[in-house]
């Protein structure tokens, strides 16, 4: 028995793929000039925003007897510990530099730690975020 079959000219450019797979999602994450960055600059914002932004899963959190809160910060402390124990996202208390292709974390990249705000209403410009008080 004899098959036959026709080929076609294919043309793949999984490079060009995975940029505009990248910048879809980007631009989903709030980058709004995901799509007018050069392609070198999408490969470098996607491991940044990998690397910046806190995974949504359950936290177990070990808090030190001596840690002390201040009055008027401490209902935006328990609301985020909450969102943590959930496994809530929590993008919203981070840095609003995050969706910034230049900026770089010193904080983050050279001590693992993470910058959060306790505020527990919306940013007043940037209404994904939480307000910085």
């Amino acid at each position: 028995m004899y098959y036959i079959m026709s080929v076609q000219n294919v043309s793949i450019d999984a490079e060009r793929d995975v940029i505009n797979h990248l910048k879809k999602i980007l631009t989903s994450e709030g980058f709004r000039d995901a799509n007018s960055l050069n392609d070198n600059d999408i490969f470098i914002l996607d491991f940044n925003n990998y690397e910046r932004v806190i995974p949504a899963r359950l936290y177990q959190i070990i808090k030190s007897n001596s840690l002390t809160c201040p009055p008027d910060l401490k209902r935006g402390l328990q609301s985020l510990e909450s969102k943590l124990l959930r496994g809530d996202n929590i993008k919203a208390h981070l840095r609003t530099k995050i969706f910034e292709i230049e900026y770089f974390d010193y904080l983050l990249s050279d001590w693992g730690v993470y910058h959060l705000h306790l505020g527990t209403q919306p940013h007043p410009r940037i209404s994904v975020f939480v307000e910085r008080i």
